[in-house]
């Protein structure tokens, strides 16, 4: 039986950051709004006093808008994609794949502040907006995936099946 293409949304630690980071951007607007509404208010003899408050709080709120309509959206997209060809990380907007004869080892990666299992990658091809890319290869190319990003308790998950059918040569030495 061939494998099957199977799709891993971004879970646990890291889920949870960029869902604290877009609600503070949610946020911001809001206060920064308030704090428009009650610059309108204020009693100040000079009304050019309350247009700069405004053009100096209003950009923001825009600013911190976008910025959360960002986050949420690269959120939502943000999976982990394996298939017959290869494996496909796609986070905010930018993808990086790997063909399988890519993908060297489990060990242990980078996530955050701490050391988790995950993959370590040969190569990549990174696609997506070309800022987007750009911005991505400042630090060098990631050839990591952490895998805990992608599931719980990994190891007895379906992403554990699934990259044993496809990379059987991962877990040949396995001494979980």
């Amino acid at each position: 039986m061939e494998p099957r293409s199977s799709s891993y949304p971004l879970t646990g630690l890291p889920k949870m950051a960029f869902e604290m980071a877009s609600g503070l951007m949610l946020i911001m607007p809001v206060l920064m709004s308030l704090l428009a509404l009650i610059i309108l208010f204020l009693p100040s003899p000079q009304l050019k006093d309350k247009l700069l408050l405004l053009a100096l709080v209003l950009p923001l709120v825009v600013v911190s808008l976008i910025a959360y309509r960002l986050f949420s959206k690269g959120l939502a997209e943000s999976r982990l994609e394996l298939s017959p060809e290869g494996i496909k990380q796609v986070q905010f907007g930018i993808t990086q794949f790997a063909p399988w004869e890519d993908v060297l080892s489990i060990t242990k990666v980078s996530q955050g502040r701490v050391m988790v299992e995950g993959l370590k990658l040969r190569e990549v091809k990174l696609s997506g907006q070309p800022w987007a890319v750009w911005l991505t290869t400042l630090g060098g190319k990631h050839l990591e995936i952490p895998l805990a990003s992608y599931a719980r308790n990994w190891r007895d998950s379906a992403l554990a099946d699934d990259l044993e059918s496809y990379a059987p040569w991962l877990f040949e030495n396995d001494q979980q």
